[in-house]
């Protein structure tokens, strides 16, 4: 049922498009005239006054009758006014043209740079957001991420074996890491790391883990490749 309605509402939008649209055509045709006609119509006395566009690009053409007006495109108003210039004298014929907007002249500068900045916005957004895309666009953002260890499956020195004299030396680190405020208020400077070096399988992740664990403190993961 609900496919039904979304599948009739699509044909109604699609046929009041068509409508919107075949409207506009015929509208736009039978109130359009082209610059031979609109010739034609001078030379026979039938224009009343031509108001040109502020580029001059077109211009609304007003008939004697004044109730009809119609769209020209005007290929040069120079070769325009040379077709009516008997007619200005006399005074049979007005054109007028449009001044030009001051927000038109600025909307159709900023219009532009404001798309490209948007587009440039949006691009580097979608960029940033594919972890697995350009590795260029994500350079500097950590990709390390965070181990959570709850009392449950928090590892300790008591799950680490054979490393005794390691343990001993990471003692230190742990009092740190629980209690710095005691260690700076004595003017002590803590290393800014530890770095293990062994084989792999030795067991040098485990021991990080234990010693976050030990000092309670959360445990963050990353490659080194």
């Amino acid at each position: 049922m609900k496919n039904g309605i979304k599948t009739l509402a699509i044909w109604l939008i699609i046929a009041v498009v068509i409508f919107v649209g075949i409207t506009a055509i015929y509208d736009n045709a039978d109130r359009k005239l082209s610059y031979t006609e609109l010739v034609t119509q001078i030379e026979q006395g039938n224009v009343k006054n031509i108001d040109l566009s502020a580029s001059g690009a077109s211009a609304i053409v007003v008939f004697e009758d004044g109730s009809s007006k119609k769209q020209v495109n005007i290929p040069d108003v120079q070769t325009l006014m040379n077709e009516v210039s008997d007619e200005l004298k006399e005074g049979s014929i007005q054109v007028e043209q449009e001044s030009e907007s001051i927000w038109v002249t600025i909307i159709s500068v900023i219009a532009p740079l404001g798309l490209l900045i948007i587009f440039l916005i949006f691009w580097f957004m979608t960029m940033a957001g594919r972890q697995s895309g350009n590795k260029t666009m994500s350079f500097g953002k950590s990709r390390a991420r965070i181990v959570g260890q709850s009392e449950k499956n928090k590892v300790t020195f008591n799950d680490v074996a054979g490393v005794d004299e390691e343990k001993q030396e990471l003692q230190e680190i742990v009092e740190f890491l629980k209690n710095p405020k005691k260690f700076t208020d004595m003017g002590a400077r803590i290393p800014k790391g530890v770095l293990l070096v062994g084989h792999p399988g030795t067991g040098k992740t485990l021991l990080a883990k234990a010693v976050a664990g030990e000092a309670g403190v959360p445990f963050f993961i990353i490659s080194g490749s």
